[in-house]
C-alpha cells in the first residue's frame, strides 16, 4: 500500500473521539490566532487587491470575505481570506511542517464549511486532521526541503489543506487519495 493510500485512510476515518484533548485545544488556539491575524490583515491593501483582481463585480456566493459584508464563491473567498491571513506574517507556525499551517488551512476550511454547512466542531476536527497531515509530510521533507529554497507553507501546506478539506467534505478513501494526488500536481 502506498503512502498516499495510507494517509487517505487516516484522513477519511478519523473521528472526534480519536483526537487527544490537547490536540483539540491547540487547534482552537491556532484557529483563534489565525482568525485574529486574518482580521488584522484585512486592513492591508493586499486582500483588497486580490479581490479586485478576481473581477467579481456583481458576483455573489455563500462565503464571507472577512472584514467586509461581501459574500462570494468558496474558491475566491478562500483565496482572498488566505491573502489576509498571511499578509502580516504573524500567523502561527508548525515546526513539524516548517511553515504557516493555519494560514493555509483556515481560509480553505472557512470557505468549504460555509459552502457545505459544516459545524464548528467539524471545522475543528478537520483543522486537526490537516495539521497532522502537514506535520507528517513536513517531517519527511524538512529541513532539506527548506534548505533547497522551498517554502513549506505552500509546498507542504497544500497537502495539509487538501487533507483538512477532504475530511470536512467527508470524502471516502479513494476520493481522499485522488485529492492528494491532485495536490501533488
Amino acid at each position: 500500500m502506498g503512502l498516499a493510500r495510507q494517509l487517505a485512510e487516516r484522513i477519511a476515518t478519523l473521528q472526534h473521539g480519536d483526537i487527544p484533548p490537547a490536540a483539540e485545544t491547540w487547534s482552537k488556539v491556532a484557529l483563534a490566532d489565525t482568525l485574529a491575524c486574518t482580521l488584522a490583515g484585512c486592513s492591508d491593501d493586499a486582500p483588497r487587491i486580490a479581490l479586485d483582481a478576481l473581477e467579481l463585480e456583481g458576483v455573489a456566493g455563500p462565503c464571507l470575505v472577512l472584514g467586509s459584508n461581501r459574500h462570494i464563491g468558496a474558491l475566491d473567498a478562500a483565496y482572498v481570506n488566505g491573502v489576509a491571513a498571511h499578509v502580516l506574517d504573524y500567523d502561527n507556525t508548525a515546526a513539524n511542517m516548517g511553515g504557516h499551517v493555519s494560514a493555509v488551512l483556515w481560509p480553505a476550511l472557512w470557505a468549504a464549511g460555509q459552502a457545505h454547512g459544516a459545524s464548528g466542531r467539524d471545522l475543528l476536527l478537520a483543522h486537526t486532521v490537516g495539521v497532522e497531515a502537514g506535520a507528517r509530510i513536513g517531517e519527511t521533507v524538512n529541513p532539506l526541503h527548506s534548505d533547497k529554497g522551498w517554502h513549506p507553507t505552500a509546498t507542504v501546506g497544500v497537502f495539509a489543506a487538501t487533507a483538512a478539506c477532504a475530511h470536512l467534505l467527508k470524502l471516502d478513501v479513494a476520493q481522499c487519495e485522488t485529492a492528494l494526488a491532485l495536490a501533488t500536481s
